[in-house]
């Protein structure tokens, strides 16, 4: 921590990083652990992640929470799909936001009477809705770590099927290829993030590095494959079905109430990610405030953080 007071119990931490022009920009990020069924605020803390986390096969498990800008509020909902029979219906609405995904018992591909045909391969289990569980493979760009993908002088007998679908664009032949579906957040490296990168090319090493490049998307920082734009601000009602838990399940978005002085003028941080651990009941809100730097690190002014504790609960 560079030069911040930290009234409160949440998560707090700062960097100081560089922004979309390259100027130097004062990034403090918080975390507010909270109780998913009351609201209240969790009696531990959590704290804040300064870089990526990614996972043993290149999974990025969660995106660092210090970052110049992003630019709606990334969901990141941890909790299995569960269910009687297949196929389940999993979903998740906050606000006009709504995600659907079709879940399965394992299947396979087989040949039937001179026909491909998903056979049932084992009976339903709770199943992880992230990219390991969607359509993909080693040789599909969009999803690496997925299923069901047939590469190419690959046979489809026995090539099991992804365990997670879109609602009404069912896999229909073993060499469709569909979009994946998952709640899981996306490498950099992948297609779905790579194209808000921007244009590294001869004429931005000649002209811009190491800035980034003019026609970089502030969107790359989202990171997750589900995002509210705009951002929420507190008090939204969030429902979850089948996910975690048998049925409809509802939540309350706390509000955000985590205020930073800094020479007298209070600031309120934006909400980048809202991260709901349902078996858990566990909330976490993750909150940003980036700051122009207009003086050497040294006279860097001292920020002093503090909730409303009394007003948290929607």
């Amino acid at each position: 921590m560079i030069n911040c007071l930290n009234l409160s119990r949440q998560g707090c931490d700062e960097l100081i990083v560089s922004g979309l022009l390259g100027e130097p920009l004062r990034v403090i990020g918080f975390r507010s652990r909270f109780v998913a069924s009351t609201g209240k605020p969790a009696p531990e803390s959590e704290a804040v992640r300064l870089t990526d986390l990614f996972g043993p096969g290149g999974e990025l498990l969660e995106p660092g929470d210090l970052v110049p800008e992003r630019v709606g509020t990334v969901l990141s909902i941890r909790g299995e799909a569960v269910g009687v029979e297949a196929p389940v219906s999993a979903r998740v609405q906050v606000g006009a936001f709504n995600w659907r995904a079709t879940v399965w018992h394992p299947r396979r591909w087989v040949m039937q009477s001179g026909q491909w045909c998903a056979e049932r391969a084992g009976p339903f289990q709770p199943v992880k809705l992230a990219f390991a569980s969607a359509f993909g493979g080693p040789s599909f760009p969009d999803n690496p770590l997925g299923m069901g993908h047939i590469g190419s002088g690959e046979h489809p007998e026995g090539i099991a099927l992804p365990l997670i679908e879109q609602v009404g664009l069912l896999v229909r032949s073993p060499w469709e290829r569909l979009a994946p579906v998952a709640l899981d957040y996306i490498p950099p490296e992948w297609p779905a993030r790579r194209r808000f990168s921007g244009t590294f090319d001869a004429a931005w090493a000649r002209t811009q590095a190491p800035r980034l490049p003019d026609d970089f998307d502030p969107r790359f920082w989202d990171a997750g494959t589900l995002v509210t734009y705009p951002r929420l601000r507190g008090g939204e009602e969030l429902l979850t079905e089948n996910i975690g838990c048998l049925g409809v399940a509802r939540w309350r978005v706390p509000r955000n109430v985590v205020r930073v002085t800094i020479e007298g003028r209070t600031y309120l941080p934006e909400v980048d990610q809202l991260i709901l651990d349902v078996s858990g009941d566990r909330l976490t809100l993750c909150s940003r405030l980036s700051l122009p730097v207009d003086t050497p690190l040294s006279r860097l002014p001292l920020a002093i953080v503090r909730v409303l504790e009394e007003r948290w609960q929607a």
